[in-house]
């Protein structure tokens, strides 16, 4: 049965049923004095559903049932703050929107590229090869805590323009920044579909895409993902007038960017090198995130 995609995806689906859940009944066993602290109570139940989520990613030996953690959560966490506190109204339904789009995108992403319970992606696979040992630490504070502590500090501008947006006019700054969140959005989209077609129609091993977005990026789909989080800083200066909290609001994104170009490119293009002959010439023409062709890599 973990060989069967479709019993792996239910089992999974079962599996954040259950942790929702789970953050709905342990928001309602807190003091009503502690549920009025709606930003401390999102982030306890975050990380209780992120231990909840590793504790059956080890009774299914499987690290990557954590991977739908990262698109379904700031969907969620932005509905449930809403519910938390009050806040809504038509800026704050097309913010969640757009928040919604990208994440089924996401989740469907995921969805076209999991194979069944008994395959952990190759990442996950190379840590507990190497630390077999010490993987169950790596698994819960590297796989788990950390990028659940990411995506809540990219979360965070986002929270304060929802509680401001109640009580402000549309400005500029605002259909900006859904301008470029639905950007960011399009281009992850197009990226996954490009990549997807290629997969299908090209079954040789080691074949390189270079393609479409991929012609002048080597990751156009993180280069959206980046986009996006910039996006949702882009939204407090919707609602905050203070432009020197909003450089420091800049962290949240940056944190998202750091995890990409400093973490997941290098560890991916280190495999793709290993596995791809050709790579390290795509690598030498081709940006590595920027899509724009004005600064499209040339060959000396």
């Amino acid at each position: 049965m973990k060989k069967n995609k479709a019993v792996g995806i239910i089992i999974i689906t079962l599996i954040y049923l259950f942790t929702l859940g789970c953050g709905v009944g342990i928001y309602f066993l807190f003091p009503e004095v502690l549920r009025k602290q709606s930003l401390l109570m999102l982030l306890i139940i975050d990380l209780l559903a992120t231990i909840i989520i590793y504790i059956f990613s080890c009774i299914f030996k499987n690290a990557s049932i954590r991977d739908p953690y990262w698109s379904l959560f700031p969907f969620i966490g932005y509905i449930a703050f809403s519910l938390m506190t009050g806040y809504f109204n038509l800026y704050v339904l097309i913010f969640i929107i757009l928040v919604a789009f990208w994440s089924v995108r996401l989740t469907m992403n995921w969805v076209m590229n999991f194979k069944n319970l008994s395959v952990q992606d190759w990442r996950y696979q190379g840590f507990k090869d190497k630390h077999p040992k010490t993987f169950f630490l790596i698994n819960f504070f590297g796989i788990h805590l950390f990028p659940t502590i990411v995506v809540f500090i990219g979360m965070l501008p986002g929270f304060n323009f929802m509680e401001k947006a109640v009580s402000i006019q549309l400005k500029g700054t605002t259909a900006v920044s859904y301008l470029v969140m639905l950007f960011a959005i399009i281009i992850e989209l197009i990226s996954d579909l490009q990549l997807f077609i290629f997969r299908k129609k090209n079954t040789v091993s080691g074949a390189i895409m270079n393609k479409g977005l991929w012609k002048y990026s080597r990751h156009p789909n993180y280069f959206g993902e980046i986009v996006f989080w910039a996006s949702i800083w882009l939204t407090y200066f919707s609602a905050e007038s203070d432009f020197m909290i909003g450089l420091l609001m800049c962290a949240c994104p940056i944190v998202i960017f750091v995890l990409f170009q400093f973490v997941s490119i290098p560890m991916l293009e280190k495999r793709q090198l290993k596995n791809k002959v050709g790579y390290k010439e795509y690598m030498e023409n081709t940006n590595a995130l920027l899509i724009v062709p004005l600064f499209d890599k040339k060959k000396k």
